[in-house]
């Protein structure tokens, strides 16, 4: 907005002079036009999609965005997984189409009949109401299995459901399923499934790292092993799942991505840019198999060039890096192979100056990726 400033009037009334009041300086803009989409470590979603459609197949996807890796097959003790469906609540609620089995931690099992069940907790026992209002109080955690699968929270899912004590009145819900049947609900919601009519490599692919990433993220020591949400992988249940990437899962069944013998962690992103970045500078922790890797391919992504820059003020920058003083200037410190941002170094308002990672700016301008560059205007 542009300051008006009035000029003085002499007024011989008066006994003196009414000052001008100063000029307010427009706040500073920061205008960030970049690349990607996500963290650029492993495998570039839209880079496998373009890989394919170039005729690339899944062994040679897989094999270029890990390095020094091989294709093995899944132990017995790999193929089933337990995912945290719903966590610390106070109740839950369940549909069952069929006759429920309850398996208690002790005393026998009970038969609930088919229809909706509330479950609450009371002391180490979960209290379950059946369609008949009968309250039924089982020792925790209490196995659920059915012949048809069990909604919760509106969602089906395969497999079994498990009730586990949490904390005080709460309790966490679990889902017991096969890993197949597990990645029948996350494949199509990791990439979309239309993908298979042109590309079916990348989706057999993405169905490959899906399964190694299970395996080899697994919580130890705990009642569930994956969170149903981004902090392992995003699982949706039946409901979730498609016939095209139900046939990418069943023609990879059992094969994951090994080095040494051992399945590795197979992270995936949406978006590289251009080029993927390494664990060692994006987390600081080193792993042969993600390194910063050509991504050509990427190019088919509608963000391999972000359509338009990200703009955003100086003070919103600053409520968002939780500093005191409006952001005045950003200059680029270090940048990686990719060549995504490493440091910063912001000026504030107040003269004063801090270095943040650009994973930091990333996050508090709201950009896709940290490969960025920026510049500063005036609105």
């Amino acid at each position: 907005m542009r300051s008006i400033v009035r000029p003085l009037v002499a007024v011989s009334l008066l006994a003196g002079l009414t000052a001008a009041p100063q000029a307010v300086a427009a706040p500073v803009e920061f205008s960030f036009a970049g690349r990607g989409f996500g963290h650029g470590v492993g495998m570039s979603q839209y880079g496998a999609y373009g890989a394919a459609l170039a005729g690339w197949g899944e062994a040679r996807i897989i094999r270029h965005y890990y390095p020094g890796t091989t294709l093995g097959r899944t132990t017995p003790a790999q193929r089933r997984v337990r995912v945290l469906l719903q966590e610390r609540r106070l109740r839950t609620s369940m549909v069952a189409t069929r006759a429920v089995l309850a398996r208690p931690a002790t005393g026998p099992a009970l038969a609930l009949p088919a229809g909706p069940l509330r479950v609450t907790r009371e002391a180490d026992r979960a209290v379950i109401t059946d369609r008949m209002g009968r309250a039924h109080a089982l020792a925790m955690p209490v196995r659920l299995i059915s012949r048809a699968p069990l909604a919760v929270g509106g969602i089906r899912y395969r497999g079994a459901v498990e009730v586990h004590p949490e904390s005080t009145r709460r309790v966490d819900v679990v889902n017991d399923v096969p890993l197949e049947g597990y990645l029948r609900g996350v494949v199509p919601r990791e990439v979309p499934a239309s993908w298979a009519r042109r590309a079916a490599a990348a989706v057999r692919a993405q169905a490959i790292v899906a399964r190694s990433y299970a395996v080899s993220s697994r919580r130890q020591g705990a009642h569930f092993e994956l969170h149903a949400d981004t902090r392992s992988q995003v699982y949706g249940g039946l409901d979730a799942e498609d016939p095209r990437a139900g046939a990418a899962v069943a023609a990879t069944a059992g094969r994951v991505v090994q080095r040494e013998g051992a399945v590795v962690t197979t992270y995936f992103f949406s978006t590289s840019g251009g080029r993927t970045e390494s664990a060692a500078v994006v987390w600081g922790v080193p792993a042969v198999h993600l390194v910063s890797r050509p991504d050509p391919f990427d190019r088919v992504s509608p963000y391999h060039r972000w359509p338009e820059p990200v703009r955003i003020r100086g003070d919103a920058l600053a409520e968002g890096l939780g500093l005191d003083a409006a952001v005045t200037d950003i200059r680029v410190l270090e940048r990686a192979r990719s060549p995504r941002v490493v440091r910063v170094r912001i000026t504030t308002a107040d003269g004063a100056t801090a270095t943040v990672s650009g994973a930091r700016l990333q996050a508090a301008a709201g950009l896709r990726s940290t490969w960025f560059s920026v510049r500063r205007s005036r609105p």
